[in-house]
């Protein structure tokens, strides 16, 4: 009821009602036979005048504002020709004089001056209309009522001083104009009662810790059910918020965020408000945990007795029963799924269980356009990561497929073109299988690159009792026994994996010195490089390097003939007969084991680098003083030119020294 109320005292001040209002008590004047009617009528628009003059003139100065006195002229013209023309115009009035002449005199000018006075108001009107509805141009009457905003800076003022009842007034105060503005509000409007309820129940909630209130706010605008359903969810999920802080309520939480699987079941808030419903938990009492300093020893990785960094973390092993214990409970976790997804794919490198921890999500309904696209591009990261380039275009074509002429479709037909650079740099990274939980502590011995000092690395391997460093041999021979067999059950489920063949090759050659079994992983290999030239010469020269390590230089040079022999192509053939011709070089010199440190030796130290690594990496001045040193006799005799020079030099500057004065005492 108020609201109709305020509409009509809206349109009370509209000029156009009051012309219309006009134009019909002209028409009532003939109709009405009674006198004291028409009396009365006048009587009425006469006081109303003298009443909206005193309001004007006592409560609300006309000189205030100059639209206000612009208005208030207009209705005062209005109301006075209104119940003029009234009067005059009475049919008793008219008809009971004894002038009939005088009677249509005064219809005629009574009939041209509301013509006069009417006209251009109608015919604005008329124009108007017909502008609008055949050119479309032209006013309306709604253009003369200004539109209401919401005006956010005055309660946040109020807000930021804390005079939170001021803001509350005025709050009210924008609310009751923008909800009676009009009868049927627009979008725009409905975002600003949106924002202006929200403030409102914030400030109810967090300035003066008002709960009831702030949820009795809430409750109403979703009893009216105007709200959208993003709109719904943002109030419902801070009702969530404000129970957890407030009430510490867990139940009351869930079921607000259960409100808008109710409200809206199968839409995008309700799958992530069940999300969040899944890993809500009342906050931790007590004061917040202290950030420790650690203080840093300077070199602590070449001291004695370090046995590296003591790392509180959790192990992948256990992180991946802890997530299927989890996802045994709540199986449609998004980011529990996603984590087991990736220590499958990254750790495991159990490309096909990451896959069907993925599909298992997009498998269900209702799934958000983001987290498909989110998912699918995943999938084809670990596809990436193994190798396999179709399997990769399958999952980013399926976002082309599902959302076509978008941005992720853009996104996936861009990254399917640079497929290829991405398994470039996948190849450049180096292949690690995971050994035990204690392995990766092990292994860390300083997180910084120290240059080894050579003192400090001889007296080291000095103090070592032999029988310790056999001991020590023994126990990583049982490191590399260990690894292989890992990788042997690696390659059973994943025997496309060319790094974990190398490695496993490596270790066969290098460690166990078995040299025909390190020859067979190679030949799997080359089984299947489809022909590639690059693969081809580099897992032959990897022969070669297996037959030099064992010192047959015959089947070395074989291995790398080969390469013309399978692409006659290739471009590394001439680098291999390159190679062919010193092998004897590299056969002569004893060739470094791979992941192994080299023994201190002195003499070692001090030679030229090893001519099979390529380059002489010490400078041309240090090789020749020491040759000089070795050989005193072959340095050269100074040139004889040169010392004449010299002698004429000094000949010349003792002659000046002299002229000047100059003694040889000086």
């Amino acid at each position: 009821m108020g609201k109709w109320l305020y509409y009509i005292y809206k349109r009370i001040f509209d000029t156009n009602v009051w012309m219309w209002i006009a134009v019909g008590l002209y028409f009532f004047t003939f109709l009405c036979p009674y006198q004291k009617v028409n009396e009365l009528i006048y009587c009425i628009f006469l006081l109303f005048i003298l009443g909206f003059i005193i309001h004007k003139a006592v409560f609300k100065p006309i000189w205030t504002a100059e639209h206000r006195f612009r208005k208030f002229s207009q209705f005062l013209i209005i109301f006075w020709g209104v119940g003029s023309i009234y009067y005059r115009l009475s049919p008793l009035n008219i008809f009971n004089s004894g002038f009939p002449i005088l009677k249509l005199f005064i219809i005629l000018i009574s009939a041209v001056g509301i013509s006069i006075w009417l006209t251009p108001v109608i015919v604005s009107s008329i124009a108007d209309l017909m502008g609008r509805t055949f050119y479309g141009f032209g006013r309306s009457a709604s253009d003369d009522i200004p539109e209401r905003v919401f005006v956010r800076s005055i309660p946040e003022g109020y807000r930021k001083r804390r005079e939170y009842l001021q803001a509350l007034k005025n709050l009210d105060e924008q609310l009751l104009e923008l909800e009676t503005d009009q009868i049927k509000p627009t979008e725009k409007q409905l975002q600003w009662i949106f924002e202006a309820n929200a403030m409102k129940a914030e400030i109810y909630a967090e300035d003066l810790k008002d709960y009831d209130s702030a949820e009795a706010i809430i409750n109403r605008l979703l009893d009216k059910g105007k709200l959208s359903c993003k709109g719904e969810a943002v109030f419902l999920n801070r009702l969530c918020d404000w129970r957890i802080k407030l009430k510490e309520d867990l139940d009351g939480a869930k079921a607000a965020l259960e409100q808008i699987e109710k409200r809206h079941p199968g839409s995008e808030e309700a799958m992530y408000a069940a999300q969040r419903k899944n890993r809500l938990k009342l906050p931790e009492k007590g004061p917040a945990p202290r950030k420790k300093l650690v203080h840093l020893t300077e070199d602590l990785g070449l001291k004695e007795g370090f046995k590296g960094w003591d790392i509180p973390q959790m192990t992948w092993r256990k992180e991946i029963e802890e997530l299927k214990k989890y996802l045994s409970e709540h199986p449609f976790d998004w980011d529990a799924r996603e984590k087991l997804a990736s220590l499958y794919s990254i750790n495991c490198h159990d490309v096909k269980s990451a896959v069907r921890e993925l599909d298992f999500l997009l498998e269900q309904d209702g799934q958000p356009k983001k987290k498909i696209v989110q998912w699918l591009n995943m999938k084809a990261d670990f596809f990436v990561r193994d190798r396999d380039l179709e399997r990769a275009k399958e999952a980013l074509n399926s976002i082309v497929e599902l959302y076509p002429e978008t941005s992720p479709a853009y996104l996936a037909e861009k990254r399917i073109a640079l497929l290829k650079s991405e398994l470039k740099r996948e190849k450049n990274k180096v292949y690690k299988v995971r050994k035990s939980d204690e392995t990766d502590l092990k292994q860390v011995k300083t997180p910084f690159n120290i240059p080894t000092k050579v003192s400090t690395l001889a007296s080291s391997l000095q103090k070592k009792d032999p029988a310790v460093l056999k001991n020590e041999e023994k126990k990583v021979d049982f490191d590399w026994i260990e690894e292989m067999q890992q990788l042997d059950r690696h390659l059973m489920d994943h025997p496309t994996n060319w790094e974990a063949r190398e490695r496993l090759a490596s270790i066969y050659a290098y460690e166990m010195g078995e040299t025909e079994a390190a020859i067979q992983q190679i030949e799997i290999l080359l089984a299947q490089s489809k022909g590639k030239s690059t693969q081809i010469a580099r897992w032959l020269n990897m022969e070669a390097d297996f037959y030099v390590f064992a010192k047959d230089e015959v089947s070395a040079k074989k291995a790398l003939q080969r390469i013309a022999e399978l692409d006659p192509l290739n471009p590394a053939i001439f680098a291999a007969e390159k190679r062919i011709a010193c092998l004897k070089n590299e056969i002569r010199e004893p060739a470094q084991k791979k992941y192994e440190v080299t023994q201190w030796n002195e003499e070692e130290f001090l030679r030229p680098t090893v001519v099979t690594s390529g380059n002489d990496l010490t400078p041309k001045a240090i090789r020749q003083n020491r040759e000089r040193a070795k050989n005193p006799k072959k340095e050269s005799k100074p040139d004889e030119a040169r010392e004449q020079r010299e002698q004429k030099l000094r000949a010349d500057l003792a002659k000046h020294l002299k002229e000047a004065g100059f003694s040889g005492s000086d």
